[in-house]
Formats: structure tokens, sequence, C-alpha cells
């Protein structure tokens, strides 16, 4: 028995060949345009419901035709693809699809084959089931994908999940157990990671779903108009208007007033960079602690509930002058940046991903200041609302940041797509222990 990988594109999705090999591709999460470099690779991508290829297939395809360096450029188009869902899988058996298999990251699912007597798969703790129309959406925590199956053979995965008796699995069953060990759905011989750093299911789910885009859908500003419930109509009462005395609205700060009222995302970076001395009064005013007074430990200018305060930011710097590019922490005790990681290619493909979120096409950001938190922290004194806590506190340091570049003039934007998993590659901050949970982008303000 053999697991097959066949390249297809999601329903609704299509892919149009544009120039020589250029393609233009309407993802589920967002259009994109990416260029193979080569016609014959380009014409494959646009006609995926018509051929019968694996990404291994794909791969040997490229490296025949142009070496290893179009296959390279190849595995750059693929990845891109499946970062905007605009690439899935059919998984066959017998000629005949029995699963779709839907990418949250880039990895490359190979062809192999199935031994005879495979051990007994045990499948994730915290697995979960999403009925969608004659098929069930199986999710797990930290997977690499969804996986979709037909009714029947979700009955069989159902029954797995509650260790219920039953006689020896299908070959379909089996076959599907393959795929779940591919796509990180199987339990693993210790404890997880999550589960060691304490996370509930509840607050597991909504990270996994929100903040590591563990979910098959559009990221960005839904179109789609709200269905209309009519509803009982009742008179509106009479509106209380607000009086603002002359000598509160004397006491409050001027000038603070002018910022919030001046405050605006921007999103494009101005002509001239960022410089180190902007960048420090940004963090300085909006993370760093202040000293000690009566007695009392420093205190930040943002709150944390129960005075947690476990939060960390880390600095990617993709132009700052006096600065080399690369990932800093910020150490907000000695109110300095300590170098993390040098540029990389996943460094490129991360800032790469924040010019895309915020829609500079192949621009930057100046500086992506990313806050990440201490979960275990939260949890010990939070328990239940532990997630809720630490958002909204991360929430508090993102108005900081937003007022802070207001005030200096420069162009500040939180942003809502991220790229987790990668950003704990390349900073090291471990992805359950200290999950990256907030994003701002940093740049000289236009006008400069």
């Amino acid at each position: 028995m053999n697991v097959r990988y066949q390249l297809r594109c999601p329903e609704g999705v299509r892919m149009q060949r544009l120039g020589r090999s250029g393609i233009h591709a309407a993802g589920l999460r967002q259009e994109i345009y990416v260029d193979p470099a080569d016609a014959r690779l380009a014409e494959v991508l646009a006609a995926l419901e018509r051929e019968n290829i694996s990404e291994v297939e794909f791969y040997a395809l490229a490296e025949a035709r142009g070496g290893l360096a179009l296959r390279e450029t190849l595995r750059a188009c693929l990845a891109t693809l499946k970062q905007v869902q605009a690439i899935s899988y059919a998984v066959q058996l017998d000629k005949k699809s029995i699963a779709r298999i839907l990418p949250l990251e880039p990895v490359i699912f190979t062809d192999r084959d199935v031994p005879d007597a495979s051990p007994k798969r045990r499948l994730h703790p915290d697995i979960y089931f999403q009925p969608g129309r004659g098929e069930v959406h199986i999710h797990a925590p930290g997977a690499s994908a969804e996986v979709v199956v037909d009714l029947p053979l979700a009955a069989q995965v159902m029954s797995a999940a509650c260790d219920s008796a039953g006689s020896r699995p299908s070959v379909a069953r089996r076959l599907l157990d393959e795929v779940f060990a591919d796509t990180g759905h199987l339990a693993s011989g210790e404890l997880s990671a999550h589960r060691r750093a304490g996370w509930s299911f509840a607050d597991l789910v909504f990270h996994s779903s929100s903040r590591l885009a563990r979910r098959w859908g559009r990221f960005g500003r839904n179109l789609q108009a709200p269905i209309a419930v009519p509803g009982p109509q009742s008179p509106r009462p009479p509106v209380i208007p607000l009086t603002f005395p002359l000598p509160l609205m004397q006491q409050m700060d001027s000038p603070f007033r002018m910022v919030l009222a001046a405050r605006r995302s921007q999103r494009r970076p101005g002509l001239q960079p960022l410089s180190l001395g902007e960048l420090s009064s940004v963090l300085w005013l909006a993370a760093a602690p202040r000293h000690a007074t009566h007695g009392i430990g420093g205190r930040y200018p943002y709150p944390s509930g129960g005075g947690i305060y476990g939060y960390r930011i880390y600095v990617l710097v993709h132009r700052c002058l006096d600065l080399l590019p690369g990932v800093y922490r910020y150490e907000t005790e000695d109110c300095g940046l300590q170098p993390i990681a040098p540029p990389s290619s996943q460094f490129d493909s991360l800032l790469a991903h924040y010019g895309l979120a915020l829609t500079l096409g192949d621009g930057k950001p100046d500086v992506m200041l990313v806050i990440t938190a201490d979960i275990e922290k939260f949890g010990s004194q939070y328990d239940g609302i532990a997630y809720r806590a630490m958002l909204l506190g991360a929430g508090c340091i993102i108005q900081n940041l937003g007022l802070a570049a207001a005030t200096i003039g420069l162009a500040g934007c939180a942003v809502g797509g991220s790229r987790p998993t990668l950003f704990s590659e390349i900073s090291g901050a471990d992805l359950w222990r200290e999950p990256s949970v907030a994003d701002f982008a940093l740049s000289g303000g236009e006008g400069r």
C-alpha cells in the first residue's frame, strides 16, 4: 500500500498564467503572484485539476528541466502558494480519493510505502472534529495540516479517538493513520509541548485557530455582508448628552489629547529609514519599566493582571540607522537590545510575509516588534482566564506602541497576520511556553 499526495487546488481556487512563466493565484486567504521560472512548470500549476502529479514528482520534473536551482525556485513558489492556501492534496486509495489535505504550514508531503505491519497509532489527545457538508474536518493543535474525510471514514476515526473496541481497521483507515502521522494528528510518546506549558484545551484551540492560523479560511476583512435578522422593534430611549466641564478639560494634558486625536495606523514606511534613537524612544515610552518608588518594585507603563508583566518584545530589523539587520530581544531592565540572530533566508521570508500582511507588495516595514508572553506565569495565577489576561495586556502594549509612534511622528501599525511557527524557529522563543501574541510594524514616518 502506498500513500500518494496528489497536488490539487482547493475548491474555488484557480491559477492563471501570466506571461511566459508567471502564475496569478487567488488563494483562499489572499491573491498572490509567483514565478516558477519555467513555462512547463507554470503550465502544470495552471492545470492541477487535470494533472496527476505529486509534489515529489513535481520537484523531480523541475530538477530535470533546470537542476537544483530550478527545484529550489519551485519549492519557494509552492511554499508561498500553501501559505495563501492555493494548494491542497488529494490522498488516493485504488485511484479513489479518500481524504483531502489542506496544508497550514509550507511543509512537504512525500509519497511513501506503508508497511504491512504498521504499529498501532494513538490520535492526538486534543484532536477535534468540525462537521461540513457530507464530510468532517479533523483538526489538532500544532498540526501542520487540516485533514478532510467523508462521514463513514470520519466515524471510524471518532471511534478510535474514543478508544472504543472494534474490528481490525479498514485499509482506508490504516492509510489515514499514515496521513495523520505526516500531518501531526497523532500522539507522541511524551507529553506534548503545549500540555507541558499548561495550556487549557479551550485556550489552545483558540490560540491555534486564531494566532497560529490552524484553520482553513481567508485572512483580513470579510467583505460578505452580514445576514440581517429582523428583531422586535422597541422605542429607543432618549440619549443622555455628555458634558465636559471646562475646569476638567483644562486639567487634562493638551498634547496627549492631540496625540489621541491624531493617532492613525500607517502601514507604509517613509523615504528615510527609522533611526536607532527613534526606535529607542518608542520602546522606552511604550514598554520600559519606571524606577521603583516608596520601596515598590518598578512599574511598567501598561497594566498587566496581577502585576505579572510576563512579556518580551523581539525586534526584527530590516533597516534602521546605526543598527544592523537581524533579530534582537528588548531587555527592559537594561533598556537595551540583545542580538539573537543575524539575517537569513527564513528572516527574509518572515519580513516578506509581514510586508504582504501590511499590503506593501514587495515592500517591508523598517522594523517589526513581536510581543511574546510567558504562558506559565499567567497560568500559575489566573488558571481559566490566563489566556484572556495575557491578551488584554498585549493589547495595552500595542496601544502604547501606536501612541508612542504617533507622538514622534513615525509610521506604526498593528499587524493581524503573522507566522508564529517561523518566528519561533528564528528567535528561539518556544512556540508553546513563550508564544508570540501580537505584532507591530514600526517605520520612519512619511515626509521625513
